[in-house]
């Protein structure tokens, strides 16, 4: 790593801190004026955590819209006040969100009575370990299994990192358990992706999928039909995800997986190959709520 490259990683890093320490700051700020105001209250405010990736916060602007992600679309939907505690951040793998650093960070948070006790803390991560940068992976090369899509997924090499990531939310659950252990935990599932080799501001922050397919030899062709398999692989490995989630749930636990599979249109509601429109991210936001209000009733009810 060059000066230039460790003094960029060096400001990204500040620039991660300041903007977590202005959303506890604001936390715990309205906390503060939620507990003041706790008996005109007819209903008690949900006090969310949300940490992860960028589907929890994702920064840019969607077809003129403002900036917008599933905690900020949900925020709107329900109105939260206090609004969920912010601790995602752009860019994280679930590997590096559950490392030493963040995760003494999610557990101090947990513990602070300016902030605590939480009723839920939502998780969105796996997505940029699984379709993210290191997608090639769990590719087979195309000549190796003569070009047959159905046989493009490394299942060993997929298997490991999902190993991996299972090792992670099992850590988070163990965070839970032990430092909030009435909060409820809400993970998803993230949707179909498709390998269009849409990036963000023309190619600054991605693609991610399409090069990969292109890097294992399976090169798309002119015609449409390379959208369809690749897809279809990219929901094979996400599906495997969906999996996993589903074995971390039990009837008591207190673990939620919201279904998110199969709600994004995928020729309208994707803003690139990993991240949806501001209308996508509000039909994920819908999810969100449906399962929150299943465990909190009116406290989770669309508020108009």
């Amino acid at each position: 790593m060059n000066g230039t490259t460790l003094d960029a990683y060096r400001q990204l890093q500040k620039q991660i801190q300041s903007d977590i320490d202005a959303c506890k700051s604001e936390h715990k700020r309205q906390m503060q004026s939620a507990r003041n105001n706790v008996a005109k209250a007819s209903i008690q405010a949900l006090n969310l955590l949300a940490d992860g990736d960028s589907w929890f916060d994702y920064p840019l602007p969607s077809q003129g819209h403002l900036p917008t992600d599933v905690i900020v679309s949900l925020t709107d939907l329900l109105h939260l006040d206090p609004k969920p505690l912010k601790l995602a951040h752009y860019g994280d793998a679930t590997t590096a969100l559950l490392g030493t650093s963040k995760r003494e960070r999610l557990i101090a948070t947990l513990k602070d009575p300016a902030h605590a006790p939480f009723d839920a803390i939502l998780f969105s991560g796996g997505g940029n370990d699984l379709v993210g940068d290191a997608f090639r992976f769990w590719l087979h090369d195309a000549a190796s299994v003569n070009k047959d899509f159905k046989l493009a997924t490394n299942d060993a090499a997929l298997q490991d990192i999902i190993d991996i990531v299972r090792r992670a939310y099992r850590d988070l659950i163990a965070v839970r358990d032990e430092y909030a252990d009435g909060a409820y935990l809400f993970f998803h599932q993230y949707d179909y992706a498709t390998p269009t080799n849409a990036s963000i501001c023309d190619g600054l922050i991605g693609p991610w999928l399409q090069p990969s397919f292109i890097d294992r030899g399976w090169a798309p062709p002119v015609d449409a039909q390379f959208l369809v398999n690749g897809r279809g692989v990219v929901s094979e490995i996400l599906i495997e995800f969906a999996n996993m989630l589903n074995e971390l749930s039990t009837p008591t636990n207190k673990i939620v997986v919201v279904k998110t599979q199969g709600i994004l249109n995928p020729d309208t509601d994707w803003a690139n190959e990993l991240h949806p429109t501001h209308d996508g991210f509000g039909k994920i936001a819908a999810a969100f709520q449906q399962a929150l209000q299943a465990v909190f009733g009116e406290r989770a009810a669309v508020h108009r």
